[in-house]
């Protein structure tokens, strides 16, 4: 197998699988822990990452506790959206000049102010590229990568209606790809069993869960296509 590089280190290559749930898109798993020894990690999101309804413990905490890597910052808000994400970069500019990857989410309170009209794709994707500009500006060798919200927090921000969350993926997916920014895809790992008593954040065991899969790497290509999230809320994940 061919190597490839992550992080600035040589790694041996998994080959890359389709992913026929999505139609589309590549994945490959980098599950060598050892290519996390001594890495400076940035996490910003919501409540997800902060670990609402779980005593605010959450995957980045378990990440820090783990001890692999050489640094974790947390800074995650219940409630928090895209269009917060250049004031949570700005309050973690120090962090974000020494951190090898940089961890967002955000998504399901998106979906909220779509539905509310209190936020516009346009200025979801205005946003997006302000904040990758910023970072890289700030840090230019680092990684970026998205974590799309658990299927939980899927059903309690869309109920049977996924057409803001289209409007989401629709937007959004072309500029990760245009961008370079990769996704984790969390949301085909966690079941009902992970969900916290409010139905939607995940409980420690799905905490751990996102923990786990951050640690195995499988990074996804940016390229879904438009019907992702209606084949995956059907059923097939």
């Amino acid at each position: 197998m061919a190597n490839i590089t992550l992080l600035g280190a040589s790694y041996t290559d998994v080959p890359a699988v389709d992913l026929p749930q999505t139609g589309g898109g590549t994945v490959r798993f980098y599950e060598n822990v050892s290519m996390w020894k001594d890495k400076k990690i940035c996490v910003f999101g919501d409540s997800i990452g902060y670990g609402y309804n779980n005593d605010a413990h959450s995957f980045v905490d378990i990440l820090s506790e783990r001890g692999v890597f050489a640094s974790v910052h947390k800074n995650c808000v219940s409630g928090s959206t895209t269009a917060t994400w250049t004031a949570r970069l700005q309050e973690s500019s120090t962090e974000i000049a020494d951190a090898d990857i940089i961890y967002a989410e955000y998504e399901a309170n998106d979906i909220v102010g779509l539905k509310a009209g209190t936020l516009t794709t346009d200025a979801l994707v205005s946003t997006v590229r302000n904040c990758t500009s910023y970072i890289r500006n700030v840090n230019p060798t680092c990684t970026i990568i998205w974590l799309p919200l658990t299927i939980q927090h899927l059903s309690k921000v869309a109920g049977t209606d996924l057409s803001y969350y289209q409007s989401w993926v629709n937007a959004m997916y072309p500029v990760f790809a245009e961008l370079g920014i990769n996704m984790l895809p969390i949301l085909d790992t966690l079941n009902a069993n992970h969900a916290s008593s409010d139905g939607g954040d995940p409980n420690e065991a799905g905490q751990s869960a996102i923990g786990d899969l951050i640690m195995q790497m499988p990074v996804v290509t940016a390229n879904y296509p438009t019907a992702l999230m209606t084949e995956w809320t059907g059923g097939a994940y």
